[in-house]
């Protein structure tokens, strides 16, 4: 059965099955070269929930990024005072976090606000906001992996879908602005050329 629902699947005019939550057996840890595993696979993208990445065309987290950005989750309630418990933002106060270009674009951009801070003002989704925005940069609890996880939360909740931040990034990230004592502005941002290791 499972694999005829694969076979179908494959059809231009197939569309996935929208269910409520993900099914305890999707949930079950697939045996290599086990067959009834390789069939759930195969049939796994006939179906669909809120929350499922892999329909959606993004690529799942593993479990090792997934752990990250559980960490980031629980540090994140320092950003949700001003941004809100769902990203949303919070009138006069924060902007939204959510489908905007300083959360997805670049996760050096968005690295560096974190640790640093921003001064406004700043475009997010057309509203001007002027405010500064607090470094955590010196926060002990916001160290490499959190600082990870941090981005990742970021940039995949709230159906947000750019790629996770690993460690190694996070760490360049920091290091490269380390003598950092002020807020960037948008415009220092916006005239950087970023390279893959963050300097």
């Amino acid at each position: 059965m499972l694999n005829g629902i694969a076979e179908i699947t494959a059809t231009a005019s197939f569309v996935p099955a929208q269910l409520e939550t993900m099914p305890a057996f999707f949930a079950t840890a697939d045996v290599e070269d086990d067959e009834l595993s390789i069939a759930r696979q195969a049939a796994r993208a006939a179906f669909t929930w809120p929350g499922d990445e892999l329909v959606s065309t993004v690529t799942p987290l593993t479990e090792a990024q997934q752990a990250l950005m559980a960490k980031g989750e629980i540090f994140y309630n320092h950003c949700a005072i001003c941004h809100g418990p769902t990203g949303t933002g919070i009138e006069g106060l924060a902007p939204t976090l959510v489908d905007t270009q300083w959360v997805l674009d670049s996760e050096q951009q968005l690295g560096r606000i974190i640790l640093q801070g921003l001064s406004g003002p700043i475009d997010v989704n057309g509203v001007t906001w002027n405010s500064v925005m607090p470094p955590h940069g010196h926060l002990e609890t916001l160290d490499d992996e959190t600082l990870a996880g941090l981005m990742t939360y970021l940039r995949r909740s709230w159906g947000n879908k750019a790629d996770p931040v690993s460690v190694e990034s996070a760490a360049a990230i920091r290091a490269a602005t380390a003598e950092r004592t002020f807020p960037w502005t948008v415009l220092e941002l916006e005239q950087m050329s970023f390279s893959e290791s963050g300097q």
